[in-house]
């Protein structure tokens, strides 16, 4: 879940354990807060569960360490 203040939250991934049969998700889902409603996104390439993901600031990352 990826929470950008204002605006959306992002659920990326996941898993489902629907009927006793797990499976890995990827989903790419998020809720407006201004709006109050949820939309879905493009499928991930790939099914992904237990990562993690954090959001920059663009202008963060534009001037950030070339090394980074």
């Amino acid at each position: 879940m990826i929470f950008l203040p204002g605006r959306r939250v992002y659920l990326l991934g996941g898993m489902s354990n629907v009927s006793g049969s797990k499976e890995v998700l990827m989903e790419n889902d998020f809720y407006n807060r201004e709006k109050d409603s949820y939309s879905e996104g493009a499928p991930l390439p790939r099914p992904v569960t237990g990562a993690a993901a954090t959001a920059l600031p663009i202008d963060y990352i534009a001037t950030s360490d070339p090394k980074w």
